[in-house]
């Protein structure tokens, strides 16, 4: 069984779902069978996320991108929740609500950072999908 870090409700303007927590592979599979289920109304995906998962988030960027999904910021989206927000067709960020970016790294059995060929890879193709969404440049 996997903790739940997800919400689900619908109103009389569309669906809201929400991720609250870590981005996992099983919260990521989730929003996705959501998004298919609800397809066709009006669906805003609220992230309240301090991140998780590199390669889910990027999945669920890449299949958020092919739909039309709203994103709102409530708190922080941070790392992978971050790479999540650039999917959606509209953003918003509230007041107090923040976006964080950071390099991709993992770590070893005794902690240590680890920066190598995957965590390269992440890095290069985050910077992609930040830089499409923003218009400006990879050295940006």
């Amino acid at each position: 069984m996997h903790k739940v870090d997800i919400r689900c409700q619908q109103t009389a303007e569309g669906v809201e779902l929400a991720i609250l927590g870590d981005v996992t592979s099983w919260v990521v599979a989730d929003i996705m069978s959501a998004i298919k289920f609800y397809s066709g109304q009006k669906i805003t995906l609220m992230l309240m996320s301090q991140g998780g998962d590199a390669l889910a988030s990027l999945g669920l960027h890449d299949f958020m991108a092919q739909h039309n999904v709203d994103v709102e910021i409530y708190g922080i989206a941070a790392s992978g929740a971050a790479i999540i927000s650039q999917a959606g067709r509209k953003g918003r960020i509230a007041e107090n609500g923040m976006v964080m970016i950071h390099e991709a790294y993992r770590v070893d059995e005794n902690y240590n950072t680890i920066k190598d060929d995957t965590t390269k890879m992440l890095d290069d193709r985050q910077v992609e999908v930040f830089a499409k969404r923003t218009g400006k440049k990879r050295d940006k």
